[in-house]
């Protein structure tokens, strides 16, 4: 059984649009015509609108706080096997003015991480531009994730969602690079002897 099509009225360009979508191998003419009905009907029935004091607040709070690594949860807690609660506390500490250990120009602070890396250290890593990590060897390999910024190790740029690995034996140093961003990055390796001189 075959069904007419129902043509809807001509100054509906929703309905217009939602019958064209209907039809099955319509030609690409037609599926222009689509596109060009929806758009009119959004701008004639769905208007931009300023967001009240409040959402923007609470907006801007979200883009501050720990929700702004959200897309890197899942990566994060499976590399330093850790819970989503815990992982949260240790990405609070970002902000945070104090708590914070220097090596050079470089400030860190180090973490637990899970059973399954409990051999391991953890810990965070931020320098503003321009900002170098001294030299040093990998008794062990590292696994470095960019949360923020930029990152120069060896000749190679990353930026946030990165993962970066050095091998048992590497040595190396790494820069904050870019404009007006710190470099955030959480790492993990089984010790780091510093060059000297």
């Amino acid at each position: 059984m075959s069904r007419a099509p129902v043509w809807p009225d001509v100054d509906d360009p929703l309905a217009g649009a939602l019958a064209e979508a209907g039809q099955q191998g319509q030609p690409e003419g037609q599926a222009a015509g689509t596109h060009e009905a929806v758009a009119a009907w959004v701008s004639q029935v769905i208007k931009p609108e300023r967001p009240s004091t409040v959402v923007r607040q609470r907006l801007f709070r979200t883009l501050e706080g720990v929700e702004r690594y959200q897309p890197f949860f899942g990566a994060l807690q499976d590399i330093f096997d850790i819970s989503e609660a815990a992982l949260r506390a240790v990405l609070a500490r970002i902000d945070e003015a104090t708590g914070w250990s220097l090596h050079g120009e470089a400030r860190y602070f180090h973490f637990a991480p899970g059973p399954r890396m409990a051999t391991q250290e953890a810990g965070v890593v931020r320098m503003a531009p321009g900002v170098v990590f001294p030299r040093h060897a990998h008794r062990a390999g590292e696994v470095t994730f960019v949360i923020d910024g930029l990152m120069n190790d060896r000749g190679r740029l990353y930026g946030p969602g990165s993962l970066v690995e050095a091998n048992p034996g590497t040595t190396h140093d790494y820069r904050s690079v870019g404009v007006g961003r710190d470099l955030i990055l959480l790492s993990r390796h089984g010790g780091i002897e510093f060059s000297q001189g």
